[in-house]
């Protein structure tokens, strides 16, 4: 309880600061003219999962709040306040706050600017075709292969003594989580057959299967089975439509095909 209180604690504290930053600009006559956006930079782990703090690849560590206010006259009527259900990434932060500031990307950069333009979403307007997946990773360092369990975090550990790296991607209704092997040597990832660890898929579908409300909001029962236990139903045709697309979606993502050059 108490680091659930302390949790709580910082969350009041932010919402005071918040507030006193919000009547600071207005103080300054600024409010008029001001846009904000918040957003975190990472969830947090009460003990879900017997996990506490932020380092997995489930949805209470990587689903951060974004909000993004904007000046009187900005909005349309009957935005304020809309809640916008799309999944975006906070590589979009970037080029949202470019645009609210009327600021062109810059240009020619090696590799291109990444993220776009949350602002359509915020006026309600069509703005160009979105990716509606959002990519994560986290490495684990396992100092013990017979508890690969215990103390396995990275929190400052060199990148050659990464035992394994998390690869996760989340759609609208799923999140796909892919463990591989890691090559302390080459820094990479194995992406043959056998470096796969494990995989995990979590159904995230508004109507669930078991009703409206009796779907897998906080990722407690992995569709592709955990090892241990009875083997999980089969995949319906949604979820394994899903697995294979967030699968390829994954491997482009984090292991692209090497570029090859004309002769």
């Amino acid at each position: 309880m108490t680091a659930r209180r302390a949790y709580y604690a910082s969350v009041a504290e932010t919402d005071e600061q918040v507030g006193r930053l919000l009547a600071a600009l207005e103080g300054a006559g600024l409010g008029a003219e001001t846009a904000v956006v918040l957003h975190a930079d990472h969830g947090w782990s009460l003990g879900e999962h017997n996990s506490w703090r932020k380092m997995t690849l489930f949805e209470t560590a990587t689903r951060v709040p974004l909000v993004v206010a904007l000046p009187p006259g900005r909005l349309p009527a009957g935005r304020a306040g809309a809640r916008v259900e799309e999944v975006v990434e906070l590589q979009d932060v970037y080029p949202t706050v470019a645009a609210l500031a009327g600021l062109a990307l810059p240009r020619g950069e090696v590799p291109p600017v990444a993220g776009r333009s949350l602002l359509p979403l915020v006026v309600g307007a069509n703005g160009a075709p979105r990716d509606p997946v959002a990519f994560s990773q986290y490495p684990r360092h396992v100092p013990d292969p017979a508890a690969p369990w215990a103390n396995n975090t990275a929190v400052d550990t060199e990148r050659a003594q990464f035992t394994a790296m998390g690869y996760s991607v989340r759609s609208k209704d799923f999140r796909y989580n892919a463990w591989r092997r890691w090559d302390g040597r080459a820094l990479r990832a194995d992406w043959s057959a056998a470096g796969v660890l494990g995989e995990e898929l979590y159904d995230h579908r508004a109507t669930g299967r078991g009703g409206p409300v009796d779907y897998d909001r906080v990722e407690n029962v992995n569709l592709l089975g955990n090892g241990t236990g009875p083997a999980p139903p089969p995949l319906d045709r949604e979820a394994l439509e899903a697995l294979r697309a967030l699968r390829a979606r994954l491997e482009a993502q984090f292991n692209p095909p090497a570029a090859t050059t004309a002769v």
